[in-house]
């Protein structure tokens, strides 16, 4: 179970850094809308799936930039150790 994990949150290409970060945003959003969705079970307010509408809709308009950014991140990370232990 370690190797996984470990495999998991640190690959060993950008296409795993691709996947990580597609994971990453799937499990967030899942998460977010299972808060929103029993947060409107919850509250008597009429109307308040339309709440559940906003957030299935405009929180991936934030989540896939956001996620986007953070593969950047990790591939000038990459890219910037291989560069400096090929000139080692």
């Amino acid at each position: 179970m370690s190797k996984f994990i470990k495999k998991l949150f640190f690959p060993n290409s950008y296409i795993g850094d691709f996947g990580l970060c597609l994971f990453l945003a799937l499990l967030i959003y899942i998460v977010g809308f299972l808060f929103v969705f029993l947060s409107e079970i919850s509250s008597s307010v009429t109307g308040a799936g339309i709440f559940t509408v906003y957030y299935v809709v405009l929180f991936p308009v934030f989540l896939i930039p956001a996620a986007f950014l953070f593969f950047i991140f990790l591939a000038t990370i990459r890219f910037l150790k291989k560069k400096k232990s090929s000139s080692n």
